[in-house]
């Protein structure tokens, strides 16, 4: 769930409102900072930020929310599962 309400916030909300306000490269870097500020943690800002731009540039160029909610529910994964691998 977290995944797709958080894409549906700074992907299709923030992206959408930026980006017909300063355009797209200003829209993706402004909601990529928000999202890493909104996931706080000092040493996860960097790829939280990078997950951010991705996410967006992806929404963007395939005009769609799904491929950043997949990345996103992928992203949140895998440490989840290399900790249940490594905790067995």
């Amino acid at each position: 769930i977290g995944p797709v309400i958080e894409e549906i916030i700074f992907r299709s909300v923030l992206l959408d409102a930026f980006g017909s306000r300063f355009g797209f490269g200003i829209a993706v870097v402004a909601q990529a900072s928000l999202f890493a500020l909104y996931h706080f943690t000092p040493w996860m800002l960097v790829p939280t930020f990078v997950l951010g731009l991705a996410a967006g540039w992806i929404a963007h160029a395939r005009e769609s929310l799904w491929p950043a909610i997949v990345l996103h529910a992928l992203y949140n994964a895998v440490p989840v599962a290399v900790a249940f691998w490594l905790a067995s």
